[in-house]
């Protein structure tokens, strides 16, 4: 069974593996509450020992942080997406503040270096092979979003689309394999980056959001009302802090 502090214990972790070598007075970011939440989820879903769904939320968070960190590098991005606030985090913004370019690379690089050592002390070859794939997803659906932004007056709805393909790609490397909830990070983020970005995106589309990532949410936990309503409060309500495993229980995967 995941541990109810999981998640907790995964960043706790990340920032003493980071602390010796972070630049003094400079702030890791916490994963936002809602990646956590997902993150927790689909980690629950393993069938495998604790330490190995450990190392598995070790290498994402320091995947995840890694990408968030070279996205402040592109001055352009960063000038025309301004009016879109949902498409940046507040805490990555902070990062171009206290770091040079020179710093931030040099940083993303730290964070992939131990990523990957993580995965291979542990043996864990066919999780480096799914994360790099899941990288190369993100990686080129960025491509795809800074030639945009460049070229263009930028179209909220084509931004969107990107971004929630690039935010909810890294999700899917740390799914069990063979798991049929493939639908549930691209629900999730869809909803919090249309949330985000609101009013730019109607009110009513996010309704539809909501509505999708429910009807997910009943598919993958069928007949189980309480634990459904728990998970969803959990994603509508950002403000209250992690208490407790989130399904209250063990969620068995379909995978591997």
């Amino acid at each position: 069974m995941l541990d109810e502090r999981e998640t907790e214990r995964i960043m706790r972790d990340v920032r003493h593996l980071l602390a010796a070598d972070w630049p003094r007075d400079v702030p890791i970011p916490e994963l936002p509450r809602w990646r956590q939440v997902l993150l927790q989820v689909l980690l629950s879903a393993h069938d495998a020992p604790d330490s190995v769904r450990h190392t598995l939320g070790q290498a994402f968070v320091l995947i995840d942080l890694g990408l968030k960190l070279h996205e402040t590098l592109d001055d352009a991005y960063q000038e025309k997406t301004k009016p879109y606030l949902g498409l940046f985090r507040p805490p990555l913004e902070a990062w171009a503040k206290y770091l040079t370019a020179a710093e931030r690379v040099l940083l993303g690089d730290l964070l992939s270096s131990r990523y990957f050592l993580l995965l291979a002390e542990a043996g864990l070859v066919d999780a480096i092979r799914r994360f790099a794939q899941a990288i190369e997803e993100v990686h080129a659906h960025k491509a795809l979003l800074w030639q945009y932004v460049r070229s263009e007056l930028p179209d909220v709805m084509r931004l969107f689309n990107l971004k929630v393909n690039i935010e909810s790609a890294l999700f899917q490397a740390v799914m069990p394999e063979g798991m049929s909830w493939r639908e549930l990070p691209f629900a999730v983020v869809q909803y919090h980056i249309g949330k985000n970005l609101f009013p730019f995106i109607p009110e009513r589309e996010l309704a539809r959001f909501q509505e999708e990532l429910f009807l997910v949410v009943k598919t993958i936990l069928p007949g189980q009302k309480a634990k459904q309503e728990r998970l969803m409060a959990s994603w509508m309500d950002e403000g209250k802090e992690l208490s407790g495993n989130v399904l209250t229980g063990r969620v068995v995967g379909e995978g591997s």
